[in-house]
């Protein structure tokens, strides 16, 4: 009785990158995915009100919450930015102009979530940056 080995035997290598690719075209399909891009642009708008209601006479309560929801708005932003470099993949994701500047100010973003959080420097100047930048 001779055992016969199939001609294509796959390795774990061939059935990583099958899963992988399979898993980037569902995220692909997501990223461009009515849901995403207006729950996105949600977001935007949310983030424009915020950056409409800060001024420096607004009260602490409100000052709070605006601060609250502009942190909330930054990591939504970032976890929007990794899907979309995991979907698309840095060669597809660099290659459009927006996600380079979408990319900065995330990065301005997260500086200034992190310079609000460890000092007492006010960078708020520099939320005005996403409205633009995430259109």
């Amino acid at each position: 009785m001779a055992i016969t080995m199939s001609p294509t035997k796959e390795t774990c290598v061939d059935k990583f990158t099958d899963i992988w690719t399979w898993f980037r075209s569902h995220i692909k399909s997501f990223i461009y995915s009515f849901w995403f891009e207006n729950g996105i642009m949600m977001c935007i708008v949310i983030n424009t009100l915020c950056l409409a209601l800060d001024s420096p006479s607004i009260g602490d309560d409100l000052d709070g919450i605006l601060s609250k929801v502009n942190d909330c708005l930054t990591w939504i932003f970032t976890t929007e930015l990794v899907i979309k470099l995991v979907g698309l993949l840095p060669t597809e994701f660099w290659k459009t102009k927006w996600n380079i500047f979408d990319t900065i100010i995330v990065i301005v973003s997260l500086i200034e979530l992190h310079l609000d959080t460890s000092t007492s420097f006010n960078v708020s100047g520099l939320r005005s940056l996403r409205v633009v930048g995430q259109q």
